[in-house]
């Protein structure tokens, strides 16, 4: 008498089939686990004596709060980053991730984003011949 028997072709079979469908399963639960990389910040603010080199605001118009910035069109990646760092002002940084990049003929790429977590948070970034 033996204790283990060998199993049949038919429930080899089903056992190889739910090993792949977990493996399968799995193998999605790893990648949406790893950290999307974040490009960034988007935005440099500008030095103090670049803000005093600017001309004045002509339509006076009331804001609480604004910053004079540049882009960092390294951190758009030709429209490939997965996400993006958008330092808005100090200590408050949000991330967009990527949804979809939009590539045009004419040179135009729009990278196309959201807020995760915040509905109706739609993000469209795009840069004319890498600028």
């Amino acid at each position: 008498m033996t204790l283990f028997q060998r199993p049949k072709p038919a429930m080899l079979f089903v056992l190889v089939v739910l090993g792949i469908i977990f493996l399968v399963l799995t193998s999605g639960l790893l990648v949406q686990a790893q950290s999307t990389a974040v490009a960034g910040p988007l935005f440099v603010p500008l030095s103090a004596s670049a803000v005093a080199d600017l001309p004045a605001n002509p339509t006076d118009l009331p804001a609480s709060r604004t910053q004079y910035v540049t882009l960092n069109m390294a951190s758009f990646d030709g429209g490939q980053a997965d996400a993006i760092a958008l330092n808005l002002f100090d200590g408050e940084t949000l991330t967009a991730v990527q949804t979809r990049t939009d590539q045009y003929n004419n040179g135009s790429t729009v990278w196309v984003g959201q807020l995760p977590d915040q509905p109706n948070s739609d993000i469209s970034l795009s840069m004319i011949n890498g600028q």
